[in-house]
């Protein structure tokens, strides 16, 4: 977990919006049927698109900062408690919005992390072996993952 916090990981995207996503379902088999695709790239997760969004990934949600301001989709995904818990750290530090995002503003994004109760918050360097940003955590990135830190450690 160290490593993935200091040097963050990869995404892979695939063309996928799940079904009932608001809702908490057992509905993975997308998600289990890409592990050969995403284990065959080395990334830690799957990046659902939709007709030209990103949305969430396969077991974690997405985030993405430009110009100071963290940005992550509200509607299509499931809003996951790590997700949740995020949001309310990160509205307390830096201007966030909770809006559609273009998969054009991934790719274009100074800064990008995935959230999940597995995982916490970790940054995302690279989608579809383009960087993100500077390809390395940046500090929005780093100062949401202390802040979550401090959060579950008060909690």
């Amino acid at each position: 977990a160290v490593e993935l916090a200091d040097h963050g990981d990869r995404l892979i995207t695939f063309e996928h919006e799940r079904p009932f996503s608001q809702s908490k379902t057992t509905h993975y088999i997308q998600a289990v049927l890409l592990q050969p695709e995403r284990k065959a790239a080395g990334a830690l997760e799957i990046l659902y698109t939709w007709k030209g969004r990103a949305l969430e990934c396969a077991t974690s949600n997405f985030f993405i900062v430009k110009n100071g301001v963290v940005i992550t989709p509200k509607k299509g995904v499931l809003s996951g408690i790590t997700r949740n818990v995020v949001v309310d750290v990160a509205r307390k530090a830096v201007p966030l919005e909770e809006r559609d995002m273009t998969i054009e503003e991934v790719f274009d994004a100074d800064e990008a992390f995935l959230t999940s109760s597995f995982k916490d918050v970790v940054p995302v360097v690279s989608v579809d072996d383009k960087p993100i940003g500077a390809g390395a955590p940046g500090p929005v990135t780093k100062k949401i993952m202390e802040s979550f830190r401090d959060f579950a450690h008060r909690a």
